[in-house]
């Protein structure tokens, strides 16, 4: 077993059957799960045959510079069976074990026991704040690594290493604990937002702790004069101006929520603090109110009853079936609202209509039966939807965004380009002036749902295109660079000592390159990167629930593609997933709804550049349409220079599609740290 070193990893067992290998994995299917799972190969440190089964012996690995805890990860279960348990009790206790025949004979040899210890002695040491801190993955953090080194420690008098090692161990532990309890509350509350709202596409808006934030929608608010005051230095008496301008208008308001008023802000909660004269307000009933009675009116077409009963400031659906569901709130003390329609069963009556006109009007260029296909097949695992978004703050005017959520991890892409559903006539925006909201039409707005279906479509149809393009672990993390260049996950900090710089490898510009053997040595500590790690473990774990690649037969397919890779970034923007590997708990800073938005949007249309591109390029080769995406994805897999990623910009603004093979990996951008290290000589 020459993968076995004992001394430095941890250990078990797993009894099944391998069913497949890929992108350096096994995939396995065993009585201690259900379903199948993937198990890297590094983890594999031997295998047994037992009847029609292999025991597994699994050990930790580091993969792709994830660490891989397979106690973790993989249960472990002899399910009764005396030979089994014995291999596994031999395995995970002392790492030895040999072959096992029909009728096996095995032999133990135990070394005497060294003199154990006990302690009743308790411990006290600060507790790891950064462990339980969000990091802001917008901002790499360049502090220090977490976890501690026993060759960093300085002992204490009459302290062993024995005893700090027992700390780090009961530090990991109440770590993983604070961790449990933090996911179980911030779950917990979530939920109870979750299950008042109608569609899954707000729920997943509640998601990643922005539950938080969500508040009433249905306020009005107040406006304010400011004014500025003056203090006398010699009598101290003060006095408050108007401030106009010099057409005698205020000069300065301000907007306040009144509903937040409280003891040392009677006025309420003040949404925007500087507002000209030519401002006005859009309340949030005002946009939302004539949505809703839209809304309803194309469902009581479709022969949904509503009722208004006493005391209710809104009706009730009484029965039919509603074909279009809304849930609103607002967000920000009220700064901002939203209001998301479902149309996903609207859309079915629409969907030829849609598969049509994306081929005729060469959006893509897949042949026409592909693309209903892709429509059918996709659509059933999505639900899709319109957001709407008004804001008092003075920085934008209302905003739409086309919703697509995957129901099977609940991942949330976004994607503008349909503010035409809000506008009238031949306006381009709908700005915050007096009058806007007489500019309304409903019937244009039902009318115009069509084409922000049409816009969903797209990514769906990208989505398909993108579980046929395989990616091997390497171009993964090749992607990850792309996913960094455009500010969607930042890198972790690397912090080297500036004695040990000369042990690593450099550019031709003497820049430090950080590689996997670099980051697997003891001379670099890697810290922060939650995106990063959590992208990782959803990468070579695709059943983690906020990846969920195991829920279909079609998923599974497409495990170790772009789509899979798709589901790893928008998992982790949707869900802010809690990252442990035993050294350390990241939590990830808490995206609020506009910066979920913004992020889904800029990654929704990333990958629908990378479906595109890939699709035109193996068209151009063909000659035709693509018909047969298998085939794409094998000849981009043989051609990695017409397999492109958008990576960088021109200095014009313009995407730049650039080849896989051309792009560095993730760890050869990250810049490191120089830590001064003060050398004590004795």
């Amino acid at each position: 077993m020459n993968k076995n070193n004992p001394q430095e990893a941890t250990r078990t067992v797993v009894i099944g059957v391998a069913q497949d290998e890929k992108n350096n994995m096994q995939l396995v299917a065993s009585p201690a799960w259900e379903g199948v799972k993937y198990i890297p190969n590094d983890c594999i440190a031997d295998t047994i045959e037992h009847g029609e089964q292999t025991v597994f012996l699994l050990q930790d690995a580091n993969v792709n510079s994830v660490n891989i805890r397979v106690a973790d990860n993989y249960n472990y279960d002899t399910n009764g069976d005396a030979v089994l348990q014995d291999i596994a009790d031999m395995w995970i206790e002392f790492g030895e074990t040999n072959a096992v025949d029909e009728e096996p004979e095995m032999e133990f040899v135990f070394n005497d026991a060294s003199e154990e210890t006990s302690s009743e002695e308790e411990f006290t040491f600060n507790e790891p704040t950064t462990q339980e801190a969000d990091y802001d993955d917008s901002t790499p953090n360049f502090g220090d690594a977490l976890g501690v080194e026993l060759a960093d420690h300085v002992l204490a008098e009459n302290e062993t290493a024995d005893d700090v090692a027992l700390k780090q161990v009961k530090t990991k532990l109440t770590a993983a604990q604070r961790a449990n309890k933090a996911r179980q509350e911030r779950y917990a509350e979530s939920k109870v937002i979750k299950d008042n709202m109608k569609s899954d596409i707000s729920r997943a808006m509640a998601d990643g702790k922005r539950h938080e934030d969500f508040g009433a929608w249905n306020f009005r608010t107040k406006t304010y004069d400011m004014v500025a005051r003056t203090v006398d230095p010699i009598t101290g008496n003060t006095e408050y101006h108007e401030v106009h301008s010099e057409k005698g208008d205020t000069r300065v308001r301000a907007i306040f929520n009144p509903t937040l008023a409280t003891q040392d802000n009677p006025l309420g909660h003040c949404l925007n603090r500087a507002i000209g004269p030519n401002f006005v307000p859009v309340e949030h009933p005002d946009v939302f109110i004539p949505i809703i009675q839209t809304v309803r009116g194309i469902n009581e077409a479709n022969g949904c009853v509503y009722e208004l009963k006493e005391g209710d400031k809104e009706a009730t659906l009484v029965s039919g079936q509603e074909l279009i569901t809304y849930d609103a709130f607002s967000f920000n003390k009220g700064a901002r609202a939203m209001i998301n329609l479902d149309l996903t069963d609207y859309s079915t009556k629409t969907r030829n209509e849609s598969a049509k006109s994306l081929g005729n009007f060469g959006y893509v260029n897949l042949s026409a039966n592909r693309i209903s296909d892709a429509l059918v097949e996709e659509e059933g695992g999505h639900r899709i939807g319109v957001s709407i978004i008004n804001a008092h703050d003075g920085k934008s005017a209302l905003q739409a965004f086309m919703t697509v959520l995957r129901t099977y991890c609940g991942n949330l892409a976004a994607r503008g380009g349909v503010q035409a559903l809000l506008m009238a006539g031949d306006k381009t925006k709908i700005r915050h002036m007096e009058g806007v909201v007489s500019q309304f039409d409903g019937e244009r707005f039902a009318s115009q749902l069509g084409q922000a279906l049409l816009e969903s479509r797209k990514n769906l149809v990208a989505m398909h295109i993108l579980r046929h393009i395989p990616v091997e672990a390497n171009a993964f993390d090749k992607i990850l660079t792309s996913f960094s260049s455009h500010g969607l996950i930042a890198q972790p900090s690397i912090t080297i000592s500036a004695a040990d710089i000369d042990t690593f490898p450099k550019d031709k510009n003497g820049n430090i390159v950080i590689t996997k053997a670099v980051m697997d040595s003891d001379a670099a500590k890697v810290g922060h990167g939650h995106a990063w790690n959590a992208m990782n473990k959803g990468w070579i774990d695709p059943d983690q629930d906020f990846v969920a690649m195991g829920k279909t037969e079609l998923d599974k397919q497409s495990v170790g593609s772009v789509f899979h890779a798709a589901q790893c970034l928008t998992g982790v923007i949707t869900h802010n997933p809690i990252f442990d590997d035993g050294k350390r708990t990241l939590t990830g800073q808490k995206h609020g709804i506009e910066t979920l938005m913004k992020k889904s949007d800029k990654a929704a249309n990333m990958f629908e550049d990378i479906a595109m591109a890939a699709v035109n390029a193996y068209s151009k080769h063909t000659g035709k349409p693509v018909d047969d995406l298998e085939a794409m994805g094998q000849w981009l897999a043989d051609n990695p220079d017409q397999f492109k990623i958008p990576y960088s910009k021109t200095k014009a603004g313009k995407k730049v599609m650039t080849p896989i093979n051309e792009i560095p990996t993730f760890q050869e951008t990250w810049k490191p740290t120089i830590k001064l290290v003060k050398v004590d000589n004795k």
